[in-house]
């Protein structure tokens, strides 16, 4: 990851192959895909976990293109306080409180937060987004009280990523996890990974108080980690949201006969979408704005190709990836995925692109700190 965020792209790419990416290139596509102006094409919607499922890909295709020996990007299990112990250390990912100006403390300590270059933005990221949506929806605008790469009501204003504490109290529980794979829908399991109405800082929600938080003094301070837009800023996004990924896979072992409806992914285009949520709790509104239901592109202002993903799912390779080609190839249920993902104690989980290696596992941190 270090050599992501001090290689350039001319020279990672010379080096490492097409696979390579600077760590600012996945701020940049998550902040297009938070401010398309539909509305958001990655969050609070169907997409939720197709959108994360091909970026955390790529990520790992980065990764393995700049060291080919780590098998796969590990995922931290955030409902489990051990494994939270161990992935927010100096070693690991830094302190789960490291507040600014110090910022992050160990292997990621001086974790640079970059400000707004508009001349690298067009060099590097235009070039993979729909030329005709870049003008609405590339972030321009800097931060308006730093003028770093934040949302432009953040007031966060150090050079460094931090982490305040959560001062809600909440302490993880496993039952979180547990309770989302009971879910008798695909609706009802988005809103109880995804959603914070109900049940405030579960999963997703608690995945970023856990790597952001706010600040007590002024709320209007969010840590890069909580800032929506912007949230891979903090280097340990990709493995938490790998996490929410896996309870998506372990969730459709446990309801198979969705399998021939698409998971129950929506079908129905640009829809409002009232759906009971099986818990028992009132309704709530999923997918209220177009380019998100089965068939659309996975944010077609920044998309994602067979060539980017290095997966030959189409006849031409920079053909985009639409939800329903995310649900069809990346489904381990069904095996169609080029991975799966490995519980801790599992050694020898099956390949990927008939590689024996395993996805996801913990033991693949120190390499991939490395990259």
């Amino acid at each position: 990851m270090w050599i992501m965020k001090n290689t350039s792209w001319e020279a990672g790419q010379a080096r490492y192959g097409t696979g390579f990416r600077t760590a600012g290139y996945f701020v940049g596509k998550h902040a297009v895909t938070t401010k398309d102006p539909r509305g958001d094409q990655g969050h609070f919607g169907s997409p939720f976990v197709t959108y994360h499922a091909l970026m955390i890909l790529e990520f790992e295709n980065c990764i393995r293109a700049i060291d080919p020996s780590i098998e796969a990007v590990p995922y931290v299990d955030h409902t489990d306080t051990d494994a939270i112990a161990d992935a927010f250390r100096p070693e690991r990912f830094g302190n789960l409180v490291s507040p600014p100006p110090v910022g992050l403390t160990g292997r990621f300590h001086d974790w640079e937060l970059p400000r707004m270059n508009v001349s690298i933005w067009e060099s590097e990221y235009e070039p993979f987004m729909n030329s005709t949506e870049i003008d609405s929806v590339k972030p321009y605008n800097p931060n308006t009280t730093s003028g770093l790469f934040l949302d432009a009501e953040n007031h966060y204003n150090h050079s460094v990523v931090g982490r305040y504490p959560d001062p809600t109290g909440i302490k993880p529980n496993p039952r979180w996890f547990d309770d989302c794979l009971t879910a008798e829908t695909y609706y009802d399991w988005l809103i109880c990974t995804h959603w914070w109405t109900y049940f405030p800082k579960r999963l997703h929600g608690y995945a970023h108080h856990l790597m952001g938080g706010r600040n007590v003094e002024d709320t209007r301070i969010s840590a890069p980690g909580l800032d929506v837009s912007v949230s891979p800023h903090d280097p340990i996004f990709m493995p938490l949201h790998a996490n929410l990924e896996r309870n998506w896979h372990i969730w459709k072992t446990k309801h198979p006969h969705l399998l021939s409806k698409y998971w129950g992914f929506n079908v129905q285009g640009y829809a409002t979408i009232p759906t009971p949520f099986s818990f028992g709790q009132v309704y709530e509104v999923i997918d209220p704005y177009e380019g998100v239901a089965l068939n659309d592109v996975v944010t077609s202002a920044w998309g994602f190709s067979d060539r980017q993903l290095q997966i030959d799912a189409h006849d031409d390779e920079d053909a985009l990836w639409t939800n329903a080609d995310v649900v069809c190839h990346l489904d381990t249920y069904s095996g169609t995925a080029p991975y799966r993902y490995a519980e801790r104690s599992d050694e020898t989980a099956p390949g990927m692109r008939g590689e024996q290696r395993s996805a996801h596992k913990l033991n693949c941190v120190e390499q991939c700190i490395r990259a």
